[in-house]
């Protein structure tokens, strides 16, 4: 129940703020020049990295990430299932929204990276609790 929750909170939070942005287009400083809202279409994969011709690959990669959740549900730890299942849902939702609208709206831009949003801070988290895991698991 605590997963389907979470993925709730990610799917009405990156849908949201994806929408305040796109209405009002914000241009403001929250932290200095550190941390600031500025309005991007996204039309690159993640992080805005341009790879022209690979969107079709997205889709792809989130089914072979679905078919191992669901055949390895059994064997995964609870973080594990937690990581997957956030970077399936901010996958879908940023494929979702390049394909209704041609681009995905980032907003959320920290000095010397990229800009982001709700969806890629989702596929990050998720990553990072996997790895989580594969660091702390027993030696052999």
């Amino acid at each position: 129940m605590k997963k389907i929750l979470l993925i709730i909170d990610i799917v009405i939070a990156d849908i949201l703020t994806k929408y305040w942005v796109n209405m009002s287009d914000p241009e403001f400083s929250v932290i200095g020049n550190i941390l600031k809202i500025t309005h991007v279409k996204n039309t690159g994969v993640a992080f805005g990295t341009p790879l022209p011709g690979i969107s079709f690959v997205i889709p792809v990669i989130l089914l072979g990430i679905g078919i191992f959740i669901w055949k390895s549900w059994k064997t995964l730890s609870q973080i594990e299932k937690t990581g997957y299942l956030m970077i399936l849902t901010g996958g879908l939702l940023n494929a979702l929204e390049r394909t209704l609208f041609g681009s995905v709206t980032d907003f959320i831009s920290l000095q010397y990276f990229a800009v982001f949003n709700v969806a890629d801070i989702a596929i990050t988290g998720g990553v990072i609790l996997i790895l989580s895991t594969l660091f702390s698991q027993p030696k052999k």
